[in-house]
């Protein structure tokens, strides 16, 4: 296998080879040695901070369903005016 560098997209933490790429704007070119110790590093920050993200994801969409069932119940509530 030829030298194909790995890159990493800044947006998306997606790693690829070089020669899989057509277009390398937005990504980061990573030396081989730098990656054998980014690419554990990027998985094990995955492991760590998903259920906390779940968490709030789904603290966030309690608080979001609740504030819509107050908003709905006070618009019920109201009466028209003539």
């Amino acid at each position: 296998m030829k030298n194909a560098p790995f890159y990493i997209n800044r947006r998306t933490w997606e790693i690829v080879l070089g020669k899989d790429l057509k277009d390398t704007k937005g990504y980061l070119k990573v030396p081989l040695p730098a990656m054998l110790v980014l690419a554990p590093l990027l998985g094990s920050a995955l492991v760590i901070f998903l259920p906390f993200i779940g968490i709030v994801l789904f603290g966030k969409a309690l608080i979001d369903k609740g504030l819509s069932l107050t908003t709905m119940s006070l618009a019920a509530s109201r009466k028209p005016s003539i």
